[in-house]
C-alpha cells in the first residue's frame, strides 16, 4: 500500500524582508551550523561579531548582551545557542539604539547525554626563528575547548563548557645598551599569557508553566612580563591578573496562554590587578631606551554589579505588548600608584652619561584609593501593533533615573514604522520601507564620580 507523506517545515525566521520590527534588513540571527564559521577564541569572536553588526550609532558604540545582561565576558562558542544582531533598533526595552547591538543566548541542558572536545596547537618548532636575535625562547599557542550536557533528573538538566588557552609570545627588544651606549641591546623576552573560561548551567522545570535557570560564568586572564619591547627594556615589565565571576538566575512563568513573565538577576564580581615588577623611577632616553620601573605602578580594581530585571510579554489581537523594569547597582573600589615612582627624562645619550636630566616629573597621590556606588533604574512600555498585513507600527516609552546627577527623570519616547507597498500575499514582500525616531541617554559611569573621592593629585616637575 503506497503511503502518501507530506513534510512541512516551519521556520521562526523569515527568509526575506518583513514588516516585523525585529526583521529589518541589517538584522541577523546565527545559530546551529552558522556558528561554526566563527572563531573559537573569545577575543577574536567578539571582533567578528562587532564586524557583522557594523558601525554603531551613539557615542558609546554597540552593546553586547549575554542572556539579557550587558557588560559580561563573551562565553565560549560551544556554549552559545543563538546570536542576534541589530534586532528592533528602536525598541523601548533597551537603553541604547539597536544598531550595533549583539545579543548572545547560551545553551540549556538537554534530555540526552552528549559532549565534545576540541584541541588545537601551534609551536615555534614548526616555524622559522627570528633573525634579529641570537637566542630565541620558544613561542606557542594551545587551546582546548570542551562541553558536556545531559539530564540530571526528569525535570532538570545541566550544561557545562570549558575553554582554556595558553599562549607565549615574544617581546623583541632592540635598544641602546645603557651600560655601554656604543652597543645595542637585542633580546627576545618571553611573554606568556593564559585564559580560562568556565560556564556551568542548570535548568529546572518547576511545573508545567515555570522554568528556572541558574548559570555561572568564570573568566580568568593572566599575563606575565607585559610592557617590554622595542625601546622598553626588561625592567619595564608588569604582570596582569584579571578575574570575573558572574552568577545569573532566570525564572520564566507562563501566566496564561497570552502572558509570559520573566525575572532575571545577575551578580558580577570583577577583580583586576596590575603590578609592576620594579617600583624604581623610570629612566627615559629619547630614541635610545627606557629602563627602570614601569610608570603603571600598582593598580587594583574591585567591582560588584547587581542587576534585577522583570519583563512581561502579552498578546492582544494584533498587538504584542512588552513592559517591565530594571534596577542596577554598581560598586567600584579603585587603587592606583601610577606615576608615583617618578620619571627622569633625557633628550640624548650625552645627557644620560652626564646624569643631567632635562626633566623629572612624578605624580603625588594624596589618596590612592577611590570608591563609588552608582544606582540606576528604568521602566519601559513597548507595543508592536500589526495595523494591517503590510503595516506594523511600534511605539513605546522608556523612563530612566540615576543617582549622582541633578536630573533624575529622563523620558525616552520611541517610535518606528514598517510598511510594505502593495498587497501582502503568501510570499514575503520584496520591499519594506522603515522609519524610526527615539530619544536615548548615556548613563554616567563610575570614573565620572571618582573625582569627589580621590582628592586632587598634582604633578611635580624639576628641570
Amino acid at each position: 500500500i503506497a503511503v502518501q507523506q507530506q513534510d512541512i517545515t516551519v521556520s521562526d525566521q523569515n527568509s526575506g524582508v518583513s514588516v516585523n520590527p525585529d526583521e529589518n534588513a541589517s538584522a541577523l540571527v546565527m545559530k546551529g551550523s552558522d556558528l561554526d564559521a566563527l572563531s573559537d577564541d573569545p577575543d577574536e569572536l567578539q571582533n567578528e561579531l562587532q564586524a557583522l553588526a557594523g558601525p554603531a550609532a551613539g557615542p558609546s558604540g554597540g552593546q553586547i548582551y549575554i542572556d539579557g545582561f550587558t557588560g559580561g565576558q563573551i562565553p565560549p562558542k560551544s556554549s552559545i545557542r543563538e546570536i542576534r544582531v541589530n534586532q528592533n533598533p528602536f525598541s523601548a526595552e533597551f537603553d541604547k539604539i539597536g544598531y550595533g547591538r549583539i545579543e548572545i543566548l547560551t545553551k540549556p541542558g538537554s534530555d540526552k547525554f552528549s559532549g565534545h572536545i576540541t584541541s588545537l596547537g601551534n609551536d615555534s618548532a614548526w616555524n622559522t626563528a627570528n633573525p634579529l636575535v641570537q637566542q630565541q625562547p620558544s613561542y606557542y599557542a594551545y587551546f582546548v575547548q570542551a562541553d558536556v550536557n545531559g539530564p540530571l533528573t526528569k525535570s532538570a538538566s545541566y550544561f557545562f563548557s570549558l575553554f582554556h588557552f595558553d599562549r607565549q609570545n615574544q617581546s623583541i627588544i632592540d635598544a641602546v645598551n645603557p651600560e655601554d651606549p656604543s652597543t645595542n641591546f637585542n633580546l627576545a623576552l618571553p611573554n606568556p599569557s593564559s585564559l580560562l573560561v568556565a560556564n556551568p548551567r542548570l535548568d529546572f522545570q518547576l511545573g508545567k508553566s515555570n522554568t528556572l535557570s541558574v548559570r555561572d560564568s568564570y573568566v580568568r586572564s593572566v599575563a606575565t612580563a607585559n610592557g617590554p619591547g622595542q625601546l622598553n627594556l626588561p625592567e619595564q615589565a608588569f604582570n596582569v591578573n584579571n578575574q570575573e565571576n558572574a552568577v545569573q538566575v532566570s525564572d520564566t512563568v507562563v501566566v496564561n496562554p497570552r502572558v509570559i513573565n520573566e525575572t532575571h538577576f545577575q551578580w558580577r564580581r570583577v577583580r583586576n590587578s596590575q603590578v609592576a615588577s620594579y617600583l624604581t623611577p623610570t629612566v627615559t632616553v629619547q630614541g635610545a631606551f627606557t629602563t627602570g620601573g614601569s610608570n603603571s605602578g600598582v593598580a587594583r580594581d574591585h567591582q560588584d554589579i547587581f542587576e534585577l530585571q522583570n519583563y512581561s510579554t502579552a498578546t492582544a489581537a494584533s498587538h504584542t505588548i512588552r513592559f517591565g523594569a530594571r534596577l542596577r547597582a554598581y560598586r567600584d573600589a579603585n587603587y592606583t600608584t601610577a606615576g608615583s615612582n617618578g620619571n627622569y627624562l633625557f633628550t640624548s645619550i650625552d645627557q644620560y652619561l652626564a646624569q643631567t636630566p632635562a626633566q623629572y616629573h612624578a605624580t603625588v597621590i594624596q589618596n590612592p584609593l577611590a570608591r563609588a556606588i552608582l544606582f540606576d533604574g528604568a521602566l519601559f512600555y513597548q507595543d508592536d501593533w500589526r495595523a494591517r498585513p503590510n503595516l506594523t507600527m511600534s511605539y513605546g516609552l522608556r523612563f530612566e533615573t540615576q543617582n549622582r546627577i541633578r536630573d533624575h527623570a529622563d523620558w525616552g519616547p520611541r517610535f518606528s514604522i514598517a510598511w510594505a507597498p502593495g498587497r501582502m500575499g503568501k510570499t514575503p514582500p520584496k520591499t519594506v520601507v522603515r522609519a524610526g525616531y527615539g530619544w536615548f541617554y548615556d548613563r554616567f559611569t563610575v570614573p565620572n564620580s571618582f573625582a569627589s573621592s580621590t582628592g586632587t593629585p598634582y604633578l611635580v616637575q624639576a628641570i
